[in-house]
């Protein structure tokens, strides 16, 4: 397996059969579970649709190790555009400006969706 050193905050999204090259290997092994994230200050709100990609520690997003109770998610679409990331990533500072990026998020302030369905309804 490749180094996880080339995933960074602003990957493209997820191919259902992502290519093969050394850049991009670490997409092998990503899931693309749908998932909510949920607010830090309210943990009843929903601030954004995304897309689980590693629950792996040694996962490398914004430059750092994801490290234990930490997640990668893809943020597909955001709702409360204001709600500040936990953890900046690069110039990225609130979920608005990460729309569309790879951050990092506590396990504990996401939520499994049951079926596409469920994801695509959320709103």
């Amino acid at each position: 397996m490749a180094s996880q050193q080339g995933l960074d905050d602003v990957s493209p999204p997820l191919d259902s059969n992502p290519p093969s090259s050394s850049h991009q290997d670490h997409m092998i092994s990503t899931s693309t579970t749908p998932i909510v994230l949920l607010s830090v200050t309210d943990p009843s709100k929903i601030v954004a649709k995304d897309y689980l990609r590693s629950m792996n520690p040694t996962t490398i997003v914004g430059g750092e190790e994801l490290g234990k109770n930490w997640c990668s998610i893809h943020i597909i679409a955001g709702m409360k555009h204001d709600e500040h990331l936990i953890r900046s990533s690069f110039m990225l500072q609130t979920i608005g400006e990460a729309n569309g990026a790879i951050v990092a998020w506590p396990c504990n302030l996401i939520n499994f969706c049951t079926s596409s369905d469920s994801f695509l309804n959320i709103w």
